[in-house]
């Protein structure tokens, strides 16, 4: 839509978006595997990113009363029950593995996108702004991963984060050149082994294909 004019492709897109807040269609923002111990998990981070790509892209397309009624889902949906787990001191919420970079990036990625159409923004910005940095911290020196290979491709999460912080706000771009996470992009090349997959070894699926786009 946004390449071509073509309102057909918001039609869709918009179509797959309401679906998403439909309980009879589509109820479930959480992992099945996950239920029951806190109220936004890895599900609810990466319906958060994508959907704030969907609300950045597709926001010139859409009406203000769809741009509102968007809005308050994801407030329903995503921000709130987000919040809730920050006051139970979820442990993803302080960083330390992939969940964080999922569910603390992906809503830190969608307060970007919502600037001034929700109140929490910037508390989003900023909140995750300081957790993804930290979680930096936690590549080794030539780049290696904390957990599984197959984990590793969850790298991709702090790179979209910062790209989407640098066009957000103008800055946090610089984190993409140098260390850690060029030389993660190396060390999770040395991981791919012939025919198109990574190495078993740790938790992951051995014929996986390795994520390429970071």
């Amino acid at each position: 839509c946004v390449v071509t004019g073509d309102l057909r492709y918001r039609d869709l897109a918009w179509k797959q978006i309401e679906a998403l807040f439909n309980h009879p269609e589509w109820s479930e923002w959480q992992d099945l595997a996950h239920l029951g111990r806190y109220p936004a998990d890895l599900r609810t981070g990466m319906f958060a990113l994508d959907l704030a790509l969907a609300y950045d892209w597709l926001y010139d397309y859409l009406t203000s009363e769809q741009r509102r009624w968007l809005v308050d889902g994801l407030d329903r949906r995503a921000i709130q029950p987000f919040w809730q787990c920050v006051e139970r001191k979820a442990s993803w919420t302080t960083g330390g593995n992939n969940w964080c970079t999922v569910i603390v990036g992906g809503i830190g990625v969608l307060g970007m996108s919502l600037a001034g159409d929700h109140p929490d923004s910037q508390r989003l910005v900023d909140f995750s702004r300081k957790r993804i940095t930290a979680y930096l911290k936690d590549y080794g020196r030539e780049g290696e991963f904390n957990e599984s290979v197959g984990y590793s491709q969850s790298t991709r999460l702090p790179v979209t984060y910062f790209a989407a912080l640098a066009c957000s706000i103008g800055n946090g771009g610089e984190v993409l050149s140098g260390w850690p996470l060029e030389q993660a992009a190396v060390w999770s090349a040395y991981t791919y082994l012939p025919p198109g997959r990574y190495m078993s070894f740790g938790d992951g699926g051995t014929d996986s294909p390795p994520v390429m786009s970071w």
